[in-house]
Formats: C-alpha cells, structure tokens, sequence
C-alpha cells in the first residue's frame, strides 16, 4: 500500500517527463512488471503481461504510457475513466472490463487475443479495435449502436446493452454470437455465424435474415414474441424457442441432437408436434421445467 500511495501523491495525470522516470519504476514495481524498457519518449515496452486489478488508479487513468506489450494487458476493476496510456499493440489479449468508461478513444489497435470491454457505461464501440481479435465482448454497456465494432470476428457478445438493431455489427462472427437481452426488433444485419447463435430476450417476432448456417451446436431464440420458426437452422444440438408466440413448429430443425425445447408459447405442444417435424435424439421439453411433464 505504501507503494501504491506514493505513485497517487506523485502522479499528476499529465504525460510523464524523464525526471519521472522514478515514478514509473515506482507503478511498474507496483504492479509486479519488471521485464520492461523506457523508452527515449517516456513509453514503457513490456516484454510479459501486465496485470492490474482491483485497485483505483490515480484520476482514473494510467499514470504512465504504455507502448508495447508481448503478452496480455488486462486493467480491471480499477475505476477507469479512460484508455489513456494504453499500449499502441499488445501481444496477447486485453481487458479492460468492469471500469467506468464512457468511450473507447485512446484504445489499443493491434490485439492478438481477446478484446473485453465487458461492464462499463460505453455509449459506442468506436475507437476500438476493428481488425485481428479473436474475441471481441461488449456486453453489459451502455450501447444503443454497432458502429465500430470489427466487421470479422472470432466470437461477439452484445447482450444486457441497448440495442434494437444489428446492423452495423459484425459481418463474419466464426464461432460464437450472443446478442441476448436486448431490445432487437429485427436480425436484418445479422452476420454469418459459425457454431453458436444466441438471440434470446429480445423483441423479435420473427427470425427472418438471422444466421444462415446449416448446424449450430447451440440455436437460442426464446423469449422473444416470435411467430414463426422459418428462418431457422436445418441442425441443431441444442434448440431452444420457448417463451414466444409460437401456434406452430413449422420451420424447426429438422434434426436436433441434444435438446429440444419449445414450452410456454400460445399454444401446449405435444410430443408429436415435435417428432412429426424434427429427428429428436435427445430430450424434448415442452413444459415448464418447473412442472412434471407427464404428457
């Protein structure tokens, strides 16, 4: 703490000087970093990962400049206000989840893992990174728009923001998408999704321009006001449409390997609305799990 305390007192926030070159070796020994380089401009290069959590930073900013880092950069939990000093490149991946930022300006362009911007109050994605992350996560924000967010992906997570549209998100997502717990009223600018798509708790009536894929491991469109199920994957391992407005399955998969899922809608399916359209080799749910389904 004793450390800690003397970089808040000898921190001004303003760029640091070389007769500050202390103060730096004072924050980095703080943070446990010691295989670093000042730079001529007072940048700090660290060939390891930078780990900073739990502890409020000075004015809610780093008090020096980062430049590169080889592994990750995580600052989490520290009251951030803004990115300022972030490196330029970071190796690994980076988070900066759980602070209080309002915007991305100052942010690190070049990632070569993860980007988690995950519980802050961010407005918009613009200024973040828009190429090489593998794993992009913007949920529980502030977020009524896509705009800024990288156009190929590896995963994206949206959901608990403020959304009531796609567009101007992502065009390839490989693995994983995750928009639940929005207020999306349409999957028009939906981008093509590899393995996993989750649109659950939205206000969608309907899954028309959702994902095009022929197999999902993981299909969840429950708790929307959807209508119909034209729209859906032909292969699923888990299918969830529950909580919707459903009259019919028309449209389900038409092979689903693990569960099945289809209660609470306006109508009580059976059993044999679900085999008459869809190969169901795992379980098929069609009430509450809360109440005995004794068919």
């Amino acid at each position: 703490m004793g450390i800690w305390s003397d970089i808040e007192d000898r921190s001004s926030g303003d760029a640091v000087r070389k007769e500050d070159w202390p103060m730096i070796e004072l924050f980095l020994e703080a943070i446990g970093v010691h295989n670093y380089t000042i730079n001529p401009d007072d940048t700090v290069d660290v060939d390891d990962s930078v780990r900073i959590w739990n502890r409020l930073l000075p004015e809610g900013k780093l008090p020096v400049h980062f430049r590169r880092v080889t592994g990750d950069f995580q600052c989490m939990n520290t009251g951030l206000v803004s990115l300022e000093g972030f490196p330029i490149e970071v190796g690994g991946g980076l988070d900066c989840s759980w602070n209080n930022l309002t915007s991305l300006k100052g942010c690190t362009q070049v990632i070569g893992g993860h980007f988690y911007c995950f519980h802050n109050q961010l407005t918009s994605l613009e200024g973040g990174p828009t190429e090489g992350v593998k794993w992009y996560n913007c949920s529980y924000n502030q977020l009524s728009s896509l705009k800024g967010s990288p156009k190929h992906v590896g995963t994206f997570g949206c959901g608990n923001n403020l959304l009531t549209s796609l567009k101007e998100g992502p065009e390839v997502v490989e693995w994983k998408y995750n928009c639940a717990h929005n207020k999306i009223t349409s999957l028009e600018g939906c981008p093509e999704v590899g393995r996993e798509f989750d649109c659950s708790f939205n206000q969608l009536t309907s899954l028309k321009d959702g994902p095009n894929g022929s197999y999902y491991e993981r299909y969840d469109c429950s708790h929307n006001n959807i209508t119909s199920l034209e729209g859906c994957p032909p292969k699923a391992y888990y299918f969830n449409c529950s909580n919707n407005d459903l009259t019919s399955l028309d449209g389900c998969p038409q092979l689903v390997t693990g569960e099945f899922i289809c209660h609470s809608n306006k109508v009580l399916f059976r059993r044999k609305d679900v085999t008459s359209l869809c190969d169901v080799k795992g379980k098929i749910i069609i009430k509450n799990p809360d109440c005995r389904d004794d068919e």
